[in-house]
């Protein structure tokens, strides 16, 4: 499902970009943004597995921003809630077509199902998460982008559900999501 969710936003940026008005943004220091994102995977030995969340940043130069966010992910066996602070650069390219790349530390709260308990070391417990990632943003207009990215994320424990339906402390997530900026 990551795959397709990657082939279809993808191949929505290159229509989109072929398509559309010359967008050209400023991301100076001092613009806000907010942002909701998310994932669902169907491809997996559980029926799903999806990420919600938010952020709010603050660019404090041209191009780098940082702030904080929130994620809910989860599926048939666990649940985790994440709390933390991001860092992002995003490539002034004059165009609507923008890359990015992001760092990111949390904190998790982690709930595993007590049927899941034998793969598990705890069913409840709190760990540290890093993330690293690229993406593309659209701008849709000066305000509004669409973003899709490529999300590594490592633990410090085993909370991630890998395709054989065995805990990992590592996992790589496709995210689409939608982009708000101010100043």
């Amino acid at each position: 499902m990551n795959r397709l969710i990657l082939t279809v936003g993808l191949g929505f940026v290159v229509v989109a970009t072929a398509c559309a008005a010359d967008v050209t943004p400023n991301i100076d220091e001092g613009t806000m943004e907010m942002r909701l994102h998310g994932s669902l995977d169907t491809d997996t030995p559980l029926d799903y597995d999806y990420q919600i969340g938010g952020a709010f940043g603050l660019f404090v130069m041209d191009g780098v921003e940082v702030g904080v966010g929130a994620n809910a992910r989860g599926n048939d066996l666990t649940t985790h809630f994440e709390l933390g602070a991001f860092a992002e650069y995003v490539f002034d390219m004059d165009s609507s077509v923008r890359p990015v790349v992001f760092v990111g530390a949390y904190y998790a709260g982690v709930e595993v199902d007590d049927d899941y308990y034998n793969k598990a070391d705890e069913t409840d417990f709190d760990t540290a998460v890093g993330k690293a990632g690229a993406g593309v943003l659209y701008f849709l207009r000066d305000s509004v982008a669409v973003e899709l990215s490529g999300v590594y994320s490592f633990a410090a424990d085993d909370l991630y559900v890998d395709q054989d339906g065995n805990l990992e402390d590592s996992n790589f997530t496709t995210v689409l999501g939608l982009r708000f900026y101010w100043d």
